[in-house]
């Protein structure tokens, strides 16, 4: 089996890029296909976004990737929107979390994106769950 590569590509304007070696082998690297036809769709949400969801083991799933300056929080099994909060500008990212002291966090990259219209900020915004 041969390790995949990374190869930098430096442009002239200082921008860095890095790219799979394309000569790489694939050789013991699995690759699945899953038919997920058959599983039926529990819930759906119709609304744009730039970026994906969080869900956690407690059975919540964070979104904040709309064009609205919030973050929620939905019920995993019904789509039921738990909670909300307040961003500074809209999230356009995905959610992560974290554990500190016995407390889990959700934290969102609010910084909006110039080229939607929206407000643009360079915020770093969590919410501690209850």
């Amino acid at each position: 089996m041969t390790a995949a590569t990374m190869e930098e590509i430096v442009y002239p304007d200082g921008r860095h890029e890095l790219t799979p070696d394309t000569d790489a082998s694939l050789d013991g690297s699995p690759l699945h296909n899953l038919d997920l036809a058959p599983v039926p769709l529990r819930w759906e949400l119709g609304t744009p976004n730039l970026g994906g969801p969080l869900a956690t083991g407690g059975g919540l799933v964070f979104l904040g990737a709309t064009m609205d300056h919030y973050l929620r929080a939905f019920d995993a099994e019904t789509g039921a929107e738990l909670w909300r909060g307040r961003l500074p500008a809209p999230g356009n990212a995905t959610p992560m979390t974290y554990e500190a002291e016995g407390r889990q966090y959700v934290v969102i990259a609010a910084g909006g994106h110039a080229r939607s219209g929206g407000q643009v900020s360079d915020a770093l915004v969590a919410f501690a769950l209850p």
